[in-house]
């Protein structure tokens, strides 16, 4: 069976009361079971977002159970646990060696940022196998562990480059995983092009720096004025014909300057996420259709400045809303084209482990 179609969107029937009701239903259970119920309690939010997405008329449905999930937050506490365990015998290293401490402490982000690359995998691959669409499930293949290398090798050269490497290095990351996807027997295949990403992304460098350049000189003004500097700085320009204003003054206006830039490179750093998710869409096939993202920067900004200000106004009440409107937003704007042979179809493969959900459970970077 064939579905001939123009481009077309998903659809979310989702209602707020619904989900808020089930949010608090969720709450309370959490805290009568000491918060064993937490997994039943994403499986059914889950459960309801996804019953409430449709494309071409099918809904999509979430198969996951919480039992699995519990075990796999079982399994990543445990393992949390030794790992922090062998940290903790990093301790009786001399720590005196600026060597060693450096070493430490890089150790310590790097073990970070691997175990975190390892739970956003393992947690993308157990939502996408628990996936279904016409009684088909999504997969992704490829290895957790592999993925976790990728992204610390990503953070160091990142940071090494001074930000200007992300985009290329951000897409490749994404490109190894979407080309490692696939809906059925059908494959996710991605072509990559970041010279766009990267000349939308200077801005974003340069307002960095001079926020770090503006927090670089208020932390030495402040090392003056700790040290008793400042008194003979000030003696020292004046008898040149220099004056300067009073150290406070200069630490006001740094201080308020670096807000200003802080706060100027939000709207500016959501504008280009809106265009870097654009740009991954545009180069996203699966089989022979095409994807699409047609928000634009001011909805995207709209969409994650109001989810913040709704989570912060609530104290945290409001997340089934904003992830109602999340959900809304993606499925008003992403647009599917092309013909899908759905007969074509195989069924994909067994269920991964849930230690990766378990892991972003820990570390605190599951989505939802």
């Amino acid at each position: 069976m064939k579905m001939e179609h123009a481009p077309r969107r998903l659809s979310h029937d989702g209602q707020g009361g619904e989900l808020f009701r089930m949010h608090m239903a969720n709450s309370v259970l959490r805290v009568v079971t000491l918060g064993v119920f937490h997994s039943w309690a994403k499986t059914r939010i889950r459960g309801y977002l996804w019953s409430h997405t449709a494309f071409d008329g099918e809904r999509f449905a979430y198969t996951g159970q919480g039992l699995a999930l519990l075990l796999g937050y079982l399994a990543a506490t445990v393992m949390g646990a030794v790992l922090y365990g062998a940290w903790q015998a990093l301790d009786f290293m001399p720590a005196s060696l600026p060597l060693v401490a450096a070493l430490r402490s890089l150790a310590l982000y790097g073990t970070l940022m691997w175990l975190t690359g390892l739970a956003l995998f393992g947690s993308l691959r157990f939502r996408l196998a628990h996936t279904r669409w016409r009684g088909v499930h999504f997969r992704l293949a490829g290895s957790a562990a592999g993925f976790a290398w990728r992204m610390t090798l990503v953070a160091a050269l990142t940071a090494l480059t001074l930000g200007l490497a992300y985009p290329y290095l951000r897409q490749r990351l994404v490109g190894w995983v979407v080309n490692r996807a696939g809906f059925g027997s059908l494959a996710f295949r991605f072509d990559e092009n970041a010279g766009a990403l990267t000349r939308r992304f200077l801005p974003v460098v340069l307002l960095a720096a001079v926020l770090a350049a503006l927090l670089a000189t208020a932390a030495l003004a402040a090392g003056f004025f700790r040290e008793s500097r400042w008194v003979r700085l000030v003696f020292w320009l004046h008898a040149r014909g220099v004056d300067l204003p009073p150290l406070p003054a200069v630490l006001a206006a740094l201080l308020l300057a670096a807000a200003a830039v802080a706060l100027a490179l939000v709207p500016v750093w959501l504008a280009y996420r809106a265009h870097e998710l654009r740009h991954f869409a545009a180069h996203t096939r699966l089989g022979p259709l095409r994807f699409a993202l047609d928000f634009t920067a001011g909805q995207y900004l709209r969409l994650r400045v109001g989810n913040f200000l709704l989570l912060t106004a609530t104290l945290g009440l409001g997340l089934p809303l904003a992830l109602l409107r999340t959900a809304r937003f993606y499925c008003r704007h992403l647009s599917v084209d092309g013909v899908l042979d759905d007969s074509l179809i195989a069924q994909g493969g067994p269920a991964p482990s849930p230690l990766g959900e378990g892991l972003a459970e820990v570390l605190d970077v599951s989505p939802f």
